[in-house]
């Protein structure tokens, strides 16, 4: 899921930025450097995190963060958080960031942006302590050495929307549907959207119109090039602008959650106290985000972290604050199930347990510290 960067003209670093960028470099390991030089082409930029969001063509590398105000406390750990792009699932990452939530925890984040091949490879290497790519849990199900340990989203923001004209699902029978490709979860979740209400499928009742990505597939939607499209609320409230609206939604035919969150299992087992320090800093932000006292800061924040008008921020917070996780928790029939998917999608033969892909041993214990279920 894309946000909505806009393309404005870089403006010159400033020193202190510059100061960041380098100690940021100077914390890699020279074998995790070779994979960075490898994947940053056109340098690597600081964007503040009060900024808008970086455009898809300058994303390859970007160290995001911007210091929350200095506190009094004496020593402070600094960490790497790697994120594929400014989106919904890791707002509460930036939202902590920025209020101060892991200072209060000893932690300073360097959120940045990278691909899901390096933030693994340097999750090995212990460069970056946390990840947070949908794609990472490809990881321990193919038998690295990576563990979920949180999720920021409890259930999919996803919406089947459809042309004004299309009041529900079976009318979709002779349609095409647009989706992010053919054997990905939007493909999967359409389909099982069909089948509940009696249509055939894809190639059956329906034709399916890959796009690459759910806001190809929200422009094509847009174009009425399609006649539907599974999307997230960020490109969503683009489509019922134009008049499109709502004919389901996800969450009410799978468990899936969203931001998921991944470390090795050498940090584990040897940086438990930062990975403690690390999650109750991350409740904190999702509690922050989901209490309707502090729904204008926090829109603010969704306005400056997506590259969004105040008033698409304010309406994308209102349909997705309740989405976020009361407690960095997912169900266990979610997980499994994403297990189950995942193990189908990569044609593995064998069973897969959650414990081969998920600790949440720490996060139990920060849940039971706070006083939540």
């Amino acid at each position: 899921m894309r946000c909505f960067a806009g393309h404005r003209r870089k403006q010159p670093k400033s020193r202190r930025e510059s100061r960041m960028a380098l100690s940021v470099a100077r914390s890699f390991s020279p074998s995790f450097l070779l994979i960075l030089a490898g994947v940053v082409l056109n340098g690597v930029a600081v964007a503040g995190l009060d900024r808008p969001g970086t455009s898809s063509a300058q994303m390859e590398q970007t160290p995001l963060t911007q210091k929350a105000p200095e506190e009094k406390s004496t020593k402070v750990e600094r960490i790497v958080a790697a994120i594929p792009v400014r989106a919904l699932p890791n707002v509460p990452l930036l939202v902590g960031v920025k209020k101060g939530f892991y200072r209060q925890e000893g932690l300073e984040i360097d959120v940045v942006q990278m691909g899901s091949t390096p933030a693994i490879t340097g999750m090995m290497t212990g460069d970056v302590a946390v990840d947070f790519h949908s794609s990472a849990i490809r990881a321990p199900v193919t038998g690295r050495p990576i563990r979920m340990i949180g999720y920021m989203v409890d259930r999919l923001n996803w919406h089947l929307y459809a042309k004004p004209e299309i009041k529900r699902v079976e009318d979709l029978k002779g349609k095409v549907l647009a989706v992010t490709d053919v054997g990905g979860n939007v493909t999967y979740i359409s389909q099982m959207m069909l089948e509940k209400h009696g249509l055939g499928g894809f190639g059956k009742d329906t034709e399916m119109f890959p796009t690459g990505s759910m806001q190809s597939s929200t422009l094509a939607l847009l174009a009425r090039q399609v006649d539907a499209a599974l999307v997230g609320t960020e490109m969503g409230i683009k489509a019922e602008a134009k008049g499109f609206h709502v004919i389901a939604r996800a969450s009410d035919y799978v468990p899936l959650g969203l931001g998921g969150i991944s470390t090795s299992v050498d940090t584990l087992k040897n940086r438990s106290n930062t990975i403690k320090r690390f999650l109750r800093g991350t409740i904190k932000s999702l509690q922050y985000i989901r209490s309707d006292r502090n729904k204008l800061e926090a829109a603010e924040f969704f306005a400056n972290f997506l590259n969004l008008s105040r008033g698409d921020a304010e309406l994308i917070y209102a349909q997705s604050k309740d989405y976020y996780s009361p407690n960095g928790s997912i169900s266990r029939e979610g997980l499994r199930f994403e297990i189950s998917l995942l193990v189908q999608q990569l044609g593995l033969k064998k069973e897969i347990s959650i414990d081969e892909v998920a600790d949440f041993r720490l996060l139990r214990e920060i849940q039971t510290e706070l006083g939540l279920k």
